[in-house]
């Protein structure tokens, strides 16, 4: 998957319009562009692990590829 595609998925889901807080646009910004610039493979980390640059509302630190994965409603295996 494209991370073009993903960031139009994640653009348009439900998760994305209703946070009503403006760093919601920055972390989804700056995991798009760690993605870009590293891989999918990098996001894969364990809850609590932090990323630098790449930060969830749902943990203190990473994005994680299940957080993705719920946000996309898709399988890990096919973000990683």
């Amino acid at each position: 998957m494209d991370v073009r595609d993903v960031a139009k998925i994640m653009r348009d889901s439900e998760w994305n319009q209703q946070n009503e807080t403006p760093k919601s646009r920055i972390w989804f910004s700056n995991m798009l562009l760690y993605v870009q610039n590293y891989g999918w493979e990098s996001i894969q980390v364990r809850v609590n692990r932090k990323v630098p640059g790449v930060y969830s509302p749902y943990h203190d630190g990473a994005f994680t590829a299940f957080t993705l994965a719920q946000i996309l409603n898709c399988k890990i295996s096919d973000i990683v």
